[in-house]
């Protein structure tokens, strides 16, 4: 299961970023936990409402086919597959699913991908880099946020990535 957030903005850090996330989380589960049988109903309902709710216009019934051809999925009918899951999910199969799959300890990877800000704005000569192959062989300057201190940067990508297992990439569509 993964959670990918994206935001274009300098305004916060990273960590900022990664901090929200982890309190958004939490508040989540807070949330999963106390809510009652008679909370959880009503919001799936609405859910099945929004998903029973007719295209406005042509456009969006072409998007969501489009998706569906797109990522290679062909589920035309997902709309109705999804409400049929949705009426047999119970709160307590939703709370155990939603342990399951987002634990409290849990793996993270950040990336932060600088523009050209008044900071970075130097260019690769200044940064010591004459031409590509000198770029390969020192890598890229990597941006340290100084409350990531006790983290782990990745410099070299495939040094990092060569002991890794790479599974398939799996399609469930029922």
């Amino acid at each position: 299961m993964s959670i990918v957030v994206e935001f274009q903005a300098h305004k916060f850090s990273m960590l900022e970023v990664d901090n929200h996330i982890t309190q958004f989380l939490e508040d989540f589960s807070t949330t999963i936990d106390d809510m009652t049988e008679t909370e959880f109903s009503s919001l799936v309902a609405s859910l099945i409402v929004v998903k029973q709710t007719e295209d406005s216009n042509l456009g969006e019934e072409a998007s969501r086919s489009w998706k569906e051809i797109l990522e290679q999925l062909y589920v035309f009918d997902i709309l109705e597959k999804e409400i049929s899951v949705l009426r047999t999910i119970s709160l307590d199969s939703f709370k155990s699913w939603y342990k399951q799959y987002l634990p409290q300890e849990h793996r993270r990877i950040s990336f932060q991908i600088l523009g050209h800000t008044d900071q970075t704005r130097r260019t690769t000569a200044e940064l010591g880099y004459k031409d590509i192959d000198s770029v390969k062989s020192k890598g890229f300057p990597c941006i340290s946020d100084k409350d990531f201190s006790n983290i782990k940067h990745i410099d070299d990508i495939e040094t990092a990535t060569s002991n890794w297992t790479i599974h398939p990439l799996t399609k469930i569509t029922s």
